[in-house]
């Protein structure tokens, strides 16, 4: 049975804090996620940090915007060696193309190979309740298959959604779209601005391919023993 992999949020106030986190977990954790909050106070010195630990990357940044924008921030995107990035799949079908045309240029510019994106399809700190303020009717799950179908007609590889939604998502689109779950907690943890969570051994079964962690494992008080934790829970299952 497939294990789904960690991957580490860096949700740090300082490029400091991130590097010191990224050597405690040496050697244990080799999957990062850089979100808007870091990416903007380090820029791309925070990617050649992590490029130089030899680790993977995931840069978190959701474009949103018209597709040229979209365009031309993925292809700077696709020239800095990240292995995934995320859009909007709310955006809509051509905002998704511009941003797959995008990074392949950039990639190919920069001679690297092209990051994979995915289509955030909800965040998982909406509900029904956020969809009503919003306009949208649909029930969540249908609203995730939705954009997660339309994301994929696009081009993209694959989508973020929430874990309670990922074992219809892999039955309706198969094996190769890439599904990757944040908002994951160890049971009994706090919940804190998640609304719609689940624990990393939830995801063993469903088909998950990564999970995000951030707050479980970056604000204990011993981080590399909870990433142990989290990995040797995975594989004791």
């Amino acid at each position: 049975m497939k294990k789904p992999q960690l991957i580490v949020a860096l949700d740090f106030d300082s490029g400091m804090k991130a590097r010191e986190l990224c050597q405690k977990l040496r050697g244990v954790v080799s999957y990062y996620k850089v979100g808007p909050a870091l990416y903007l106070q380090e820029g791309p010195d925070i990617i050649k940090f992590l490029r130089g630990l030899g680790v993977k990357i995931f840069l978190d940044l959701k474009l949103f915007d018209i597709p040229s924008t979209v365009l031309r921030t993925a292809f700077e995107i696709g020239r800095l060696e990240v292995d995934m990035f995320t859009v909007h799949a709310m955006g809509g079908g051509e905002m998704i193309r511009a941003a797959v045309e995008g990074a392949l240029e950039g990639s190919r510019h920069a001679k690297t190979t092209p990051p994979a994106i995915l289509g955030v399809t909800l965040l998982t700190s909406w509900n029904e309740k956020v969809l009503e303020e919003v306009g949208i009717s649909l029930p969540v799950e249908e609203r995730v298959l939705q954009l997660a179908q339309l994301t994929l007609n696009a081009g993209a590889e694959g989508v973020i959604a929430a874990g309670e939604n990922v074992a219809v998502l892999r039955k309706e689109l198969g094996d190769q779209c890439l599904i990757v779950v944040p908002g994951v907690r160890l049971r009994g943890s706090q919940k804190d601005d998640q609304q719609r969570i689940v624990t990393p051994k939830d995801l063993v079964r469903s088909g998950a391919d990564y999970f995000v962690m951030g707050r479980p494992i970056i604000a204990a008080a011993e981080p590399l023993k909870a990433a142990r934790e989290v990995i040797e829970n995975l594989a004791s299952d």
